[in-house]
């Protein structure tokens, strides 16, 4: 199954395919910082964000608050490290530079109530072709409608550089995003693509007719096809460029004398004689086969052992040699994720973000508010809002231990 695209990530492949291999292929376990724009401009979307959501419960920041809002969420999520290439700038200039940005913002939008807000930071989902072969996700900062009835797609941006018009009149992220906005609500009038560009207190409008995003649409779909080709062909060379010196990998990149991702310390595998590499190939393909079968069989044993058992029971069934197999069998209300239930998994995210536990469940994270939910450790009115989203899984379990004594 082709894998769900995103517009960061094929941009990714696009600048070199080399980061591509490292980032979403090989994904080598390397300690990777955060570089400060990419905080900054986070930390500046967040706050937006929170001073939107509570404008629609009717509660305005001050500009005061918005500010200590930025303050907080720094302070609170800044990482270990932070990565910063421009040398002659400090985290404080950056820090200070979102903070003016949200001032002009706030100056300008408040009391933020000039569109009805349909989403915010809203999940869609992008399908390039009738077949649903070609897909992407992505997350709109703010949609919106006007009195007109026009929906607009939000997004800021904390760019050093202003583009001009015709140059944002190229820029493909938002005309992706229309694809998915215009299948959700067709009957709705044009849609219009705003850039905000916080730090110069300037958005940017762009209108796209039918014929550029029907370009846009086929010309993603090759984008992904040259992806899926150079994925089975191996094909990834780096492109080097001034953007290297922002890049999470350049200190195992070969391009820049790196290793490649392999430890210096490790040795180098000289390859056996022909002969022997087909009797290790043929080798290594039957114990896969048995591998597999082994699996099946030991899945089909534990399906045995599980049919048997009552629900709610924990059986220890021994064995021989001092061993045996602890069978349990019980009830669980699992919450979907994103992949298995979209428009649930937004609901949930809506509901969890305006019950003020954002802060400890901010991604949604649904491993660690499952972990919450099953553990009664939620509001018992938010655990009941949340059970509506679940659905009855039978949790079971099959683990080799000792005899107990």
């Amino acid at each position: 199954m082709m894998p769900l695209y995103s517009y960061s990530r094929i941009g990714c492949f696009s600048n070199c395919r080399l980061q591509y291999k490292f980032r979403y292929v090989e994904k080598p376990d390397i300690v990777k910082p955060t570089g400060i724009e990419a905080f900054m401009g986070s930390m500046v979307h967040d706050s937006l964000e929170q001073c939107y959501r509570l404008a629609g419960m009717q509660k305005l920041l001050t500009l005061e608050e918005l500010l200590a809002l930025y303050q907080r969420l720094w302070k609170e999520n800044k990482p270990d490290t932070l990565k910063i290439v421009k040398k002659e700038l400090s985290e404080k200039d950056y820090y200070e530079t979102g903070y003016e940005a949200l001032i002009k913002y706030y100056k300008r939008y408040q009391p933020f109530d000039q569109e009805i807000v349909l989403g915010l930071e809203k999940r869609i989902m992008i399908e390039l072709d009738d077949s649903g072969q070609y897909k992407m996700v992505g997350f709109i900062d703010r949609l919106t409608r006007d009195d007109a009835g026009r929906i607009r797609i939000h997004d800021y941006k904390t760019n050093s550089n202003l583009p001009t018009q015709e140059e944002i009149d190229r820029e493909p992220q938002l005309a992706l995003y229309q694809l998915a906005v215009e299948k959700m609500w067709p009957d709705q009038g044009p849609v219009e693509l705003v850039w905000h560009f916080v730090r110069f207190d300037t958005p940017l409008v762009s209108i796209r007719d039918m014929g550029q995003l029907d370009k846009l649409r086929y010309d993603y779909m090759g984008k992904i096809d040259e992806i899926e080709a150079a994925v089975e062909l191996g094909n990834f060379p780096a492109t080097e460029s001034a953007l290297c010196n922002w890049c999470d990998f350049v200190e195992i990149c070969p391009a820049k004398g790196g290793s490649g991702g392999v430890k210096s310390d490790q040795i180098e595998i000289k390859l056996p004689p022909a002969d022997q590499c087909l009797k290790l190939v043929d080798e290594f393909l039957d114990l896969d086969q048995k591998k597999k079968d082994v699996d099946k069989r030991r899945d089909e044993i534990k399906q045995i052992l599980i049919s048997g058992g009552i629900m709610g029971t924990n059986k220890f069934f021994p064995g021989s040699g001092g061993r045996g197999l602890n069978v349990s069998l019980q009830k669980s209300n699992k919450l979907p994720g994103k992949s298995a239930d979209a428009e649930k998994y937004d609901q949930i995210t809506e509901l969890v973000k305006g019950s003020g536990m954002y802060e400890e469940f901010s991604t949604v994270d649904m491993r660690s508010l499952q972990k919450a939910f099953d553990g009664g450790k939620l509001p018992t009115d938010i655990r009941g809002q949340l059970s509506q989203f679940s659905s009855e899984v039978i949790v079971s379990a099959v683990r080799i231990k000792k005899n107990p004594a």
